[in-house]
């Protein structure tokens, strides 16, 4: 099973509940999350790890934290002594968890913004660009292979080791190693931004369950 939690930052949370559930999880964690300057950015991360924690309950009945039992290998992925993978990313007001406990999994997220695209051409295949500068609006495009590549990367979990542009996105597949992974939107919708997921398994849309979870005085 394969599931994708999702919420959104709000000033109401940050006010009225945000301490409440940073007390709740490890003292790293929670001075890592402090150590931003926005308070934006301290809330989509926490997001995450509530994300992380709530979408753990949906596979374990284990009354251990989670978040108390968190390892990363060597290129900085998190992960967890158990057979669940899963990975998180937030951009803007949204931070979404993909979670499975039969497939490796990767997603990324990212508020399009009007960026100069043209320094996306060195993390791009020949073909790629090619298809960006063709593409209208070019801008949705890139950030389109943007999102593709770096969830394939996320997913593999070797960090920057793995170049973007040394793969090419082909019907929405990618092969790295003799290894497929799949890619595929979010089943979701969110205007102004560009997510995907990566998952070394073929899957319908509906095999890809996604929920909105409201943390707000929870």
């Amino acid at each position: 099973m394969t599931i994708i939690l999702y919420s959104k930052i709000s000033k109401e949370f940050q006010d009225e509940c945000f301490e409440t559930h940073i007390n709740t999880i490890p003292e790293k964690l929670k001075n890592k999350i402090n150590s931003f300057r926005r308070w934006q950015d301290k809330q989509t991360s926490l997001l995450g790890l509530l994300l992380l924690r709530h979408g753990i309950s949906r596979f374990s009945d284990s009354q251990d934290d989670p978040l108390h039992l968190l390892k990363y290998n060597s290129y900085g992925k998190p992960f967890l002594d158990i057979d669940l993978d899963f990975n998180i990313s937030h951009s803007g007001d949204f931070t979404f968890c993909i979670i499975s406990n039969d497939n490796k999994v990767g997603i990324d997220i990212e508020k399009i913004r009007d960026i100069d695209v043209t320094i996306l051409k060195s993390q791009m295949t020949v073909t790629e660009w090619e298809n960006i500068v063709k593409a209208d609006p070019v801008k949705d495009c890139a950030f389109k292979y943007w999102t593709q590549k770096e969830a394939v990367v996320k997913a593999i979990g070797k960090g920057l080791s793995i170049a973007l542009s040394s793969f090419a996105i082909v019907n929405d597949k990618a092969t790295i190693n003799s290894d497929t992974w799949h890619v595929y939107p979010l089943p979701i919708n969110i205007d102004g931004y560009s997510s995907h997921i990566a998952i070394n398994k073929e899957l319908s849309p509906i095999e890809l369950p996604c929920e909105f979870v409201n943390f707000y005085k929870s």
